[in-house]
């Protein structure tokens, strides 16, 4: 659980037409398993006549709202309606499944933005990218509280990774021991790998996500809306935060590792931006 607030019960939103429901499901999984997410996918509300007020209530709650457009989705006036309603919430996010045509857009052109999705699959390589990148970036602005999860994330993954650089220097000095005729070249190595310098960037970055969260909860209360500037530096920030998370379980060399030392040093340049900000907003 972060802090005291209660999170709605779903973050994302997944529609698309019916035709289109194995696609829905398909990125839905991907959302929770991948990316981390709580999602609603619309095929799996309760059906009956309180289907459109429960899908209707979803739209208040959730920061994100996944479209699904395709050939099956032209005409389709469910499709075009959550387009509309999420677009007017800015909570939109559109994905496209075919390649349309202008005339085959819904009103407004709402589908023009796009990423571009292949049937059959998950995202992959830039699209992925830039997938993970946008949805973060969304769910951020759309909510306080959604900086506080970014960094709870943070938080949880450089744990793992402190635990899996210890268990990797256990395993590195066990083999010294096993074998004194390359104990000091096994000990060079396990110095190479700056497994220290690791666990230290891990233990820091986990104090600056707990100080940031307490800096960002008095920086942007809830009962009043932040100046633009705040809003835009807070979710920049939180941002960033998301991709060193994800970055940071998958680094190995030390040279990606110094990357993110060097990330994770322009990161604190913005908290010193914030600071001085809110500090200018209490004169």
């Amino acid at each position: 659980m972060v802090g005291n607030r209660r999170s709605p019960a779903y973050e994302i939103l997944v529609c698309c037409a019916d035709a289109d429901a194995a696609e829905g499901e398909r990125l839905t999984a991907y959302l929770r398993d991948q990316l981390g997410y709580v999602v609603a996918f619309y095929k799996e509300m309760r059906t009956g006549t309180q289907w459109t007020n429960e899908i209707r209530l979803q739209f208040d709650c959730v920061r994100v709202v996944v479209v699904l457009h395709s050939k099956n989705s032209i005409g389709n006036p469910y499709v075009e309606d959550e387009a509309i309603r999420a677009r007017r919430a800015g909570t939109y996010f559109p994905v496209l499944l075919d390649q349309l045509t202008p005339e085959e857009m819904i009103p407004g052109d709402l589908a023009i933005q796009c990423i571009r999705i292949d049937r059959g699959c998950a995202p992959t390589g830039h699209t992925k990218q830039k997938f993970d990148n946008d949805i973060d970036e969304l769910f951020v602005r759309n909510g306080p509280e959604s900086v506080q999860r970014m960094i709870y994330r943070l938080s949880n993954a450089l744990e793992k990774e402190t635990r899996l650089r210890k268990l990797a220097e256990e395993k590195v000095m066990q083999a010294a021991l096993a074998n004194e005729d390359q104990a000091r070249q096994i000990v060079r190595e396990v110095m190479d790998m700056q497994i220290e310098r690791s666990l230290e960037l891990s233990e820091a970055a986990i104090g600056f996500a707990r100080t940031a969260v307490d800096l960002i909860e008095r920086t942007m209360p809830a009962e009043r809306p932040p100046a633009e500037d705040l809003d835009k530096l807070a979710t920049d920030l939180a941002t960033k935060l998301s991709r060193i998370a994800r970055d940071t379980t998958t680094a190995e060399a030390s040279a990606e590792r110094q990357e993110l030392r060097l990330r994770i040093s322009s990161v604190l340049r913005e908290v010193d931006r914030l600071q001085r900000l809110r500090a200018a907003r209490a004169r």
